[in-house]
């Protein structure tokens, strides 16, 4: 979904708020705009578009995500390129599986090529490539396209997070009372204390009173600005779109902001609702030290697999032609993995949603362990997360097993799709 300065990216606080010490604010439907952010819009052929994981985030004409490379030294050397490597680094390196044809990073990832009457503006610059390329930078950093996204508004190149390894999207800088920051929560992107991460809130009703363990969030006697109000003895208060804002104090626990949610009273503050979730999700518990995951109809722990070099490109080594043999370290030959390793099938009717989408996963995963991931295979219509297939695990009995969670080798692994605990749904 691409934004063009005050499109409609839509900011829902629910209900209508007020406060029973006086402070009336209306309720909040509008969409954020130019007045929302803190930088003029991006030049020509670059524009504002949405993530569910991250919010606003800038993109191309045509929505998908841009990307910058941590490796690249702004405005100066270039750590994304077509240099190869045989082995990993270290005394105690290793000689890379399929080296030869290893792809090289510029070969993974694409540059975002400025065309020849690009103008610069703000932040946004060009730089020139050693092989003679125009290429579009943020503060200096060359900018790039992921080949994982497929689809406006995906960011699978970070899995679906600011920042993954050497790679991150950007943001656009949003206008947020001070102290306060987004956070993602399994309902979507909520304003929260930046100094503590806990949920932030605002009375659901002129009626709703505050309890021991809530108090506003106060502001200095100099602010001024609509993110500020007036309370009746005069202290000015932080809001957001004219609802007043409050925080959870001193040792309060999370479960004082769930009382009060459940209770209908107070609200948080939704700033980006979250896409919906394909039906055959279910969330349940597993250990205490994983948490909640992510599981499909039937309970079964939902895993994604994750490969990165230990080489100084920090390449991803999960893709299609990717050496099969970091496969074969984890689970053993192809029949052994791919009983142990089965693709969640997208039913005929299944669309993508959000971090959820439906593509062709190559299965059995390879054929020889010498060879490359996902070539000479046939493929399965199943369920992806952030671009990587998902995965049941055969030693899986009841729901809450994660035995397949942590099975690692040198440079892969397998991860359970969790639920984090700041993501559990707060709305009722």
């Amino acid at each position: 979904m691409i934004l063009r300065t005050v499109a409609a990216f839509c900011l829902f606080i629910i209900a209508t708020f007020g406060a029973s010490d006086g402070i009336a604010a209306p309720m909040v439907a509008s969409p954020l705009g130019e007045a929302d952010f803190y930088e003029s819009p991006p030049p020509s052929g670059l524009a504002v578009g949405r993530a569910d994981s991250v919010g606003p985030i800038y993109v191309t004409a045509t929505g998908m995500t841009l990307y910058v490379n941590g490796l690249d030294v702004p405005n100066g050397v270039f750590g994304c390129t077509d240099a190869r490597y045989e082995k990993t680094g270290g005394a105690d390196g290793y000689p890379l599986p399929r080296a030869s044809s290893r792809r090289t990073c510029l070969e993974k990832w694409t540059p975002l090529v400025a065309m020849s009457d690009a103008v610069a503006s703000g932040p946004w610059s060009v730089v020139v490539r050693p092989d003679g390329r125009r290429q579009w930078a943020y503060d200096g950093q060359p900018l790039y396209l992921s080949p994982r996204d497929k689809r406006p508004g995906d960011v699978n190149g970070t899995m679906g997070m600011a920042r993954y390894g050497a790679w991150r999207v950007l943001p656009v800088p949003l206008r947020l009372p001070s102290g306060t920051r987004l956070i993602r929560k399994v309902d979507g992107l909520m304003l929260a204390s930046s100094e503590d991460g806990r949920l932030l809130l605002t009375p659901s009703t002129s009626r709703s009173r505050v309890v021991p363990g809530l108090a506003p969030m106060y502001a200095p006697e100099i602010a001024v600005g609509s993110d500020v109000v007036v309370r009746r003895d005069g202290r000015k208060q932080w809001a957001f779109r004219g609802a007043p804002i409050y925080r959870v104090t001193g040792d309060s626990s999370a479960s004082l902001v769930q009382s009060l949610v459940a209770s209908k009273s107070w609200r948080p503050l939704l700033i980006q609702p979250a896409s919906p979730r394909p039906k055959f999700l279910t969330m349940h518990m597993s250990v205490p030290e994983i948490g909640w995951v992510f599981a499909d109809s039937r309970g079964r722990t939902l895993y994604a697999m994750y490969c990165h070099d230990q080489v100084p490109d920090r390449l991803s080594c999960d893709e299609v032609g990717d050496p099969a043999a970091h496969w074969s370290a984890l689970c053993g030959d192809a029949k052994a993995c791919a009983r142990e390793w089965q693709p969640v099938l997208a039913d005929v009717d299944a669309v993508s949603m959000g971090a959820w989408a439906v593509a062709d996963v190559p299965y059995p995963q390879f054929v020889e362990p010498t060879g490359a991931y996902g070539e000479g295979v046939p493929t399965v219509r199943a369920w992806t997360y952030f671009g990587r297939p998902v995965y049941t695990f055969a030693a899986d009995a009841t729901p809450g097993d994660v035995q397949g969670h942590g099975i690692e080798a040198k440079v892969s692994g397998f991860g359970a799709i969790t639920v984090l605990a700041d993501e559990f749904p707060v709305l009722p």
